[in-house]
């Protein structure tokens, strides 16, 4: 039960991250399609690639 507020903690993180980042919304809304979004700033779009990664896991880690 820990290890779940844990994994749903880090969640909450990352999405908090992802907010702050401006793509929050459009993952909440459409589901993961990195693909779909172009950004200029390649730091921000890398750092966006990793948490969306880690939160597609995270989210599958609490689910189970």
């Amino acid at each position: 039960m820990l290890n779940r507020v844990k994994l749903a903690e880090k969640l909450h993180a990352n999405m908090m991250q992802l907010q702050e980042l401006g793509v929050a919304d459009y993952l909440l809304k459409t589901g993961r399609q990195s693909n779909s979004f172009k950004i200029g700033n390649d730091a921000r779009a890398d750092r966006i690639t990793e948490l969306t990664a880690e939160v597609d896991v995270l989210k599958r880690e609490v689910q189970e």
